[in-house]
């Protein structure tokens, strides 16, 4: 019996797919005129990694796995569901019994067919802390077991921190939409109160809340300002963004705990905050102040959480301000590239280091 090895790079374009595709690393062996191949699972080809690559002007940073092999990632969001509390927070049907049979059928069948090999989990602060300096373990574990049946099928993890228009606790039962993220003991509790939801006499998208909605603008702005919450001297959860830091690490540390190194390593990075709006704090055409003032301030506090919570190289993917979600009339898309400020810390660095983000 002879044994080969190489690697087979899948380059394939899904509508609507997401992010980034690696090479499927494969152990093969030649019995009988046959190639028989499964997939490498050693350490090495699942550490994944980011270098810098050429030099000067041609300078660029690239994935790459414990070989040093360039790695690529083509993969889908798992988001639907998580933005409902009916679903409880989960992508994935849970079955009695804490059966995750669901999550194994479903990856499992996107793994073979589509070689696609990431998946943009999506977890809500609503179900991570549903009351004020509260973790919900329950809900941790729900997620963390059905971010294994990804790692059995060799398939990465982008964690995400999904919200739309905040929270749903923002606006009316009969209101034409609503959003998903941020619990209701929090927008309960901004000082001052949350104005009433409104977003227009006509409300052509979903997304036009995020300018036209005082309410939806209100949090955004109280969030990146950081503003006290009421009754801020008998918790632990005293300020609004404070207090999504402070459940960001007792996730991470739990996350920490509970997975092996080998599953551990499959997690790539976290997107701490889905498409960021400035809710105002800056004028029209000023998304670079937004950007570099507020933004890049956030990313840097939620970094060094993830140091703090003992995982320091999670990469932490930096989404910036660029209204793709509102490109309509109210608000053209601003296509990005304005948070200057990030990427100068990595210019610094030595061959084979990172600064830890990924800037989308």
């Amino acid at each position: 019996m002879k044994k080969i090895r190489f690697s087979v790079f899948l380059i394939l374009l899904f509508p609507g797919s997401m992010v980034f595709s690696a090479p499927l690393n494969r152990s093969c062996h030649i019995m009988a005129g046959r190639v028989d191949c499964d997939f490498d699972n050693k350490k090495l080809s699942n550490s994944i990694s980011v270098e810098r690559a050429g030099s000067g002007k041609n300078t660029r940073f690239i994935f790459v796995d414990g070989y040093g092999r360039e790695a690529f990632f083509r993969g889908f969001n798992v988001s639907g569901k998580v933005k409902h509390a009916e679903f409880g927070f989960k992508p994935f049907r849970q079955a009695p019994g804490n059966n995750f049979r669901d999550a194994d059928i479903a990856l499992k069948q996107m793994r073979k067919m589509t070689g696609a090999n990431i998946i943009r989990y999506t977890i809500a602060w609503e179900g991570v802390n549903p009351e004020r300096d509260k973790i919900d373990y329950v809900y941790l574990d729900a997620a963390i077991e059905q971010m294994r049946a990804a790692i059995r099928n060799r398939v990465y993890i982008l964690l995400d921190y999904h919200q739309d228009l905040f929270s749903r606790h923002l606006f009316r039962q009969d209101s034409w939409h609503s959003g998903n993220g941020a619990p209701r003991w929090l927008t309960d509790n901004m000082i001052p109160a949350v104005p009433e939801e409104y977003c227009g006499l006509v409300c052509a998208h979903w997304a036009q809340n995020n300018q036209t909605n005082e309410a939806v603008r209100y949090a955004a702005r109280s969030f990146f300002k950081d503003t006290e919450l009421s009754g801020a001297n008998r918790y632990q959860q005293k300020k609004v963004q404070q207090a999504y830091l402070w459940q960001l690490q007792k996730m991470l540390v739990y996350l920490n705990k509970k997975m092996k190194p080998q599953e551990r390593r499959f997690i790539i990075g976290i997107d701490p905050l889905n498409e960021p709006i400035d809710g105002g704090l800056v004028d029209g055409g000023h998304e670079k102040e937004f950007d570099n003032k507020y933004l890049w301030p956030f990313y840097r506090r939620v970094r060094n959480t993830v140091k703090n919570a003992g995982i320091g190289k999670l990469l932490v993917f930096a989404e910036p301000l660029v209204y793709w979600n509102t490109n309509i009339i109210v608000a053209p898309a601003t296509k990005g590239h304005h948070l200057v400020a990030g990427t100068k810390p990595c210019e610094q660095l030595a061959h084979g280091e990172n600064c830890g983000f990924v800037f989308n």
